[in-house]
């Protein structure tokens, strides 16, 4: 196995590497040095970042409602339901049927 060729290859990548960090360094302090030259450029640059900003927050924040309306929506449906099998509401009807037919009509001789 020839370790040479792969120390002068780590050494190449290590080259590269090292050149793109100093491109990319170079890039950034000439873009920072530009925008401190413009400073109207500066504040739309970033007002529209601050408005884009916004702007996802209240997406985030509709659709976040928007699962909760559809949730309650759900959960009400859900509790309107008659489940078979199952004695609904009961209570609410205790002491309601006191004139009708059977109480208070012909068959159970009512006057």
């Amino acid at each position: 196995m020839d370790f040479s060729s792969i120390g002068n290859a780590v050494d190449s990548a290590a080259e590269a590497t090292s050149g793109l960090f100093d491109s990319v360094a170079t890039y950034t302090t000439n873009a920072f040095d530009w925008l401190d030259n413009n400073p109207t450029a500066a504040n739309v640059i970033g007002g529209l970042a601050s408005g884009a900003a916004s702007y996802y927050a209240d997406q985030q924040a509709q659709e976040a409602r928007f699962d909760f309306e559809r949730d309650m929506y759900e959960r009400q449906r859900e509790d309107q339901m008659v489940n078979p099998g199952t004695i609904e509401g009961y209570g609410s009807h205790v002491g309601q049927a006191k004139k009708g037919l059977l109480t208070n009509g012909m068959i159970a001789g009512g006057e």
